[in-house]
């Protein structure tokens, strides 16, 4: 054996004698790349209107003042300001429900039973085409959910 044999052996020992004592550093699992695939039936398929409850108040505005001008070119003396305000009034109503209309979107809502058993409800898109009895895939990664046949 050489002399410096032993020397080599012990510097190696030590080496892995180190690396073996290191702890990792951080005792917390991260799942933020998780992606859970599961498969359901279709149960109900339900046509929707989607509100977004975003209201601006110009739509009531606008209609209040194309409602008085209107109502104020009909009658005169008392009549005219009983016309004013009910145009206004109409208008405002009118211009209300314009802006609503405008800010809803049709969607779908599909009624899921998954193997275990459990019931879930989702929006899609209109333009997807599933039919009560389906089998879809239900992909969830970082909270979106995706749905496909």
């Amino acid at each position: 054996m050489r002399a410096g044999a032993p020397i080599s052996a012990l510097m190696a020992a030590t080496l892995l004698v180190g690396c073996a004592s290191e702890r990792p550093q951080s005792d917390k699992l991260s799942t933020e790349g998780t992606t859970v695939v599961q498969t359901a039936e279709v149960m109900n398929v339900r046509d929707i209107t989607v509100h977004d409850g975003h209201s601006t108040g110009l739509g009531s505005f606008v209609g209040a003042i194309l409602g008085g001008v209107t109502g104020n070119a009909i009658g005169g003396g008392n009549g005219n300001a009983v016309a004013t305000v009910a145009g206004a009034v109409g208008g405002s109503l009118a211009g209300q429900h314009m802006e609503q209309s405008n800010a809803s979107r049709s969607s779908i809502e599909l009624t899921l039973r998954f193997a275990d058993g459990a019931i879930r409800t989702y929006q899609v898109a209109p333009d997807e085409s599933s039919r009560v009895g389906d089998t879809v895939k239900v992909t969830t990664n970082r909270g979106i959910t995706r749905i496909t046949h």
